[in-house]
């Protein structure tokens, strides 16, 4: 029996298998109400400096001291 519902099955980005195992006991499909978000846009590589700065610790330790010294030595 046709319904005119759409069913949705997700999946996040990096993650090698669908969402189901977040869904409720049982729940194979969700529904178009059932989701809360609305995107917006979105920022091509805007993740790519975290996943620099873990597998390069160097990386992380020099921002981090920039930003120290930068707060030292600034006027306000």
């Amino acid at each position: 029996r046709e319904t005119g519902k759409q069913y949705l099955l997700t999946k996040g980005d990096n993650n090698p298998v669908d969402d189901r195992g977040l869904y409720n006991p049982g729940q194979l499909w969700i529904q178009r109400d059932e989701i809360v978000g609305r995107v917006k846009g979105f920022v091509p590589y805007a993740g790519m400096g975290t996943i620099w700065m873990n597998d390069y610790p160097q990386l992380k330790m020099g921002l981090l001291g920039t930003l120290c010294l930068l707060s030292l030595f600034s006027n306000d």
